[in-house]
């Protein structure tokens, strides 16, 4: 039996099994770099996002991929992995890559740490994957308190819900469009809380509340983020993947 301690060192035992992929990949000088801070190949715990401006680097990092995965007796999935254009050029039509003899095709959309990517011209995240998760979420906690107070709901579905829809908020770069299309999600736990109808505004009811509006809140989360430590690198990031 693992103790908890057990659990904790095997990601830690991972990442130091892997981490020569990720120095020989940048050794090599394979994949995309900004200024001098190589961003080819972004890993967390077992998923590894490769990032190249040329198809034939891409094929290039997976060769190296799939060798160091001989060598060190790494298997890659290759049915749970994808291609994913970005960029003026995403629509041209590109051979499937390869790992191995096994062919990776392009797709239009990839899950990623609890977010949907988009292909497309700019970068850009799917927002009705994360209005359903929290329609779900709020309708689930809600249905457990139906006779709590209305303030007692608030406090739940701030805690358990609002944060579905404002995961990884600050790094994105959002069009007016959907962040009323995500507000919506916020005032419609305010409309079915307090039993207002769906067209009747909750702006004032929120102001009474002392509750910001989702407008508010998505500006205080880019503020938030563009301030704290790790800020640069994830812009960097999001940069990389709408300008490429």
């Amino acid at each position: 039996m693992w103790s908890q301690t057990g659990w904790r060192i095997i990601p830690l035992l991972f990442n130091l099994y892997v981490d020569d992929l990720l120095v020989d990949l940048e050794s090599k000088k394979i994949g995309c770099c900004i200024a001098d801070t190589y961003v080819g190949c972004i890993m967390y715990a077992d998923n590894i996002l490769l990032l190249s401006a040329s198809v034939m680097v891409l094929q290039s990092m997976l060769d190296t991929c799939f060798a160091y995965g001989q060598k060190h007796n790494i298997v890659f999935n290759c049915n749970k992995s994808f291609c994913m254009k970005i960029g003026c050029k995403w629509r041209v039509d590109i051979s499937s890559m390869l790992l191995d003899e096994t062919q990776i095709a392009w797709v239009n959309d990839i899950k990623y740490l609890g977010m949907v990517l988009m292909s497309g011209a700019n970068f850009q995240v799917d927002c009705t994957y994360i209005k359903r998760k929290f329609y779900v979420a709020c309708n689930s906690v809600l249905a457990g308190c139906k006779y709590a107070d209305e303030f007692v709901k608030l406090s739940l579905v701030k805690s358990k819900c609002l944060p579905l829809l404002t995961y990884f908020l600050g790094a994105l770069v959002l069009t007016q469009s959907k962040v009323r299309d995500l507000g919506v999600c916020w005032n419609d736990c305010f409309r079915k809380i307090f039993k207002y109808n769906r067209w009747e505004s909750v702006s004032e009811l929120q102001q009474c509340c002392g509750e910001p509006s989702f407008q508010c809140i998505y500006d205080k989360s880019r503020m938030n983020f563009r301030n704290s430590a790790n800020a640069l690198k994830i812009v960097w990031f999001v940069q990389l993947l709408t300008f490429m």
